[in-house]
This record gives structure tokens, sequence and C-alpha cells, in this order.
């Protein structure tokens, strides 16, 4: 299982193969979704989506708070800002704040390539934009590697 690896957390609970499954199929969903809105002529009906599955790709674009990584690193932080609350500015708006894996890393990397001319802001909404869903999935298979 993914929680058996050594650099997994032991403040989460082991993640099952079921809920690992569910994760890559909604990376796989949302590469999907994507690519029929480019191309809806080369698209075939997706008949594992669910409308509940597609309510929750509609709401959350770049990730989710159900996505066990995304819980595992937001649990990391909590307890760090437990044992360290001088970094608590920093961990809220870096990790805390973010809505998703995805914002969490686009703002970190805004945040450290930032100039005078281009603000964080503004490199975190381009490559939010600029992200496809092959994207967001290769970033998620990347962290969880």
């Amino acid at each position: 299982s993914l929680l058996s690896k050594p650099y997994a957390s032991s403040l989460v609970r082991e993640i099952n193969e079921s809920e690992l499954r569910n994760v890559l199929a909604s990376l796989e969903r949302e590469t999907y979704i994507e690519e029929c809105e480019i191309d809806p002529d080369n698209c075939a009906p997706l008949t594992s989506a669910t409308p509940e599955e597609g309510e929750q790709h509609q709401q959350a674009r770049f990730g989710s708070s159900t996505d066990p990584l995304w819980k595992q690193i937001r649990l990391e932080a909590e307890k760090l800002l437990a044992l360290e609350p001088q970094s608590g500015p920093q961990l809220y708006s870096l990790i805390l704040s973010q809505p998703s894996l995805i914002e969490a890393v686009a703002t970190i990397i805004s945040n450290e390539i930032e100039t005078e001319l281009i603000p964080a802001t503004s490199l975190c909404n381009l490559f939010l934009e600029q992200l496809t869903a092959e994207d967001r999935r290769s970033i998620t298979l990347d962290i969880m590697a």
C-alpha cells in the first residue's frame, strides 16, 4: 500500500488499495474530461463516472480535500504548526489555506520565483491556467513516488 513506503507519514491511517484506485481513477477521469473538452468528437461516453463523480470534478478542478495525499500533507503541516507555532504564517499561506495539492504546489513555486515585475499571485494564476489534467496527474504521481 502507498503508506507502507518510507516517506509515508505516521499521522495518517493506511490508505487501502480501494482508496488509492479511487484517487488514480479520479486523475484519469479528469484527464479524460479535459481531452473531451478539447476534442469532443474523439470521446466515447464515460461509463464509470457517476453523477456524483461528475459533480466533484466540476467543483474541484485542481484536486480536492478528499485526496488522501493532500489530507496527509495538511495533517503534517498542522502537526508542525503545533510543534513550531512561529512557522504558522508560512504554513498557513502556502499549505493550510490552499484548497488542493496542485494549488499549494503552484503557490509555493510562485512564491519562490516571483520578481518585482511578476508577483507571486500572477505567477500562480498563470500556472493554474496553463496546467492540463495530464500535468496535474503527473504532479500528483510524482509527489506520491
